[in-house]
């Protein structure tokens, strides 16, 4: 009864510490977890240890499968896109305009359409039917018809077809024609006008020649390209035309008669029009690039 009267009251605060203390829990650990498992499941410490590994390698071997599954779709996106833009190429390429090949023309100038006699018995008037027969087709403007000349012996040769017009030409301007020759008609203004190319191989020799061969070249040719009721001037005259050089014959009605120039070093134009001249110059400029 004295001890309990000697005893000194406990200040409030104190006791609020107190319980305040008393409610904190004690921090829980590794320790102490296996400790309480073992209390309450009896679980051995090996077994809890065989679990911590199981649970170590289900986390380990999570994210190496992560990556892969990445990296197979990386791979799958990438080959569909690889796929589709060679379909999208395929596509652009079967739309594109198809481009022929060039062919290689063996003749002295690309034409559109032929004619073939046989030039084995071809005299002089059935080379004049020829021709005139040729002038009487329709084709539509700028229209190049090749006058071939087939048979069994080869005398579609500059120096056969003048041999059998019976031409006056000087032999040295003949000697120079050892090229390639072409006869053609070509279409203007619904008619059909004839011309001859002839590849020669010395420029200065065939245009000596050809001046020297002027005043008979009407005659010779008449049947052929000129009318033989046709009278003409005496005398050539010069004029230049889409840079070239013509020497040009012309009728008592001044309308051309005959025109002949160089289309290059190598090649003459024989015809009957300025306007012949005109046409055949393109065509044959780009028919070079391609013989």
């Amino acid at each position: 009864m004295n001890e309990e009267q000697n005893t000194p009251p406990v200040p409030p605060a104190q006791k609020e510490t107190k319980k305040y203390i008393d409610s904190i829990r004690p921090i829980r650990t590794y320790h102490d977890d296996v400790a309480q498992a073992v209390e309450k499941q009896q679980e051995s410490l090996i077994s809890i240890k065989i679990k911590e590994q199981q649970k170590q390698s289900e986390l380990g071997t999570s994210l190496p499968e992560r990556k892969k599954s990445r990296t197979g779709m990386l791979f799958t996106a990438l080959f569909l896109l690889f796929l589709g833009v060679i379909v999208i190429g395929a596509l652009w390429w079967k739309s594109q305009p198809r481009i022929e090949p060039t062919k290689i023309i063996e003749t002295l100038i690309i034409t559109d359409s032929e004619l073939s006699r046989d030039f084995g018995t071809l005299n002089k008037e059935d080379l004049f039917s020829f021709v005139s027969q040729s002038t009487l087709e329709t084709h539509p403007e700028g229209h190049i018809t090749h006058l071939q000349f087939t048979g069994t012996t080869d005398r579609s040769t500059s120096g056969e077809f003048f041999s059998i017009l019976n031409t006056s030409m000087p032999s040295a301007l003949l000697r120079t024609m050892s090229g390639d020759m072409l006869l053609g008609t070509i279409s203007i203004q619904t008619e059909n006008i004839p011309f001859l190319l002839i590849e020669v191989d010395s420029f200065e020799n065939a245009f000596a020649g050809l001046l020297k061969w002027e005043p008979a070249m009407a005659e010779d040719f008449q049947g052929i390209f000129t009318d033989k009721l046709t009278s003409v001037q005496t005398d050539f005259i010069d004029k230049v035309s889409n840079n070239k050089d013509l020497r040009i014959l012309r009728t008592t009605d001044n309308i051309d008669a005959l025109v002949y120039t160089f289309l290059d070093t190598r090649t003459i134009l024989i015809t009957t029009s300025e306007k012949a001249v005109q046409k055949i110059l393109p065509v044959f400029i780009s028919s070079k690039q391609i013989r």
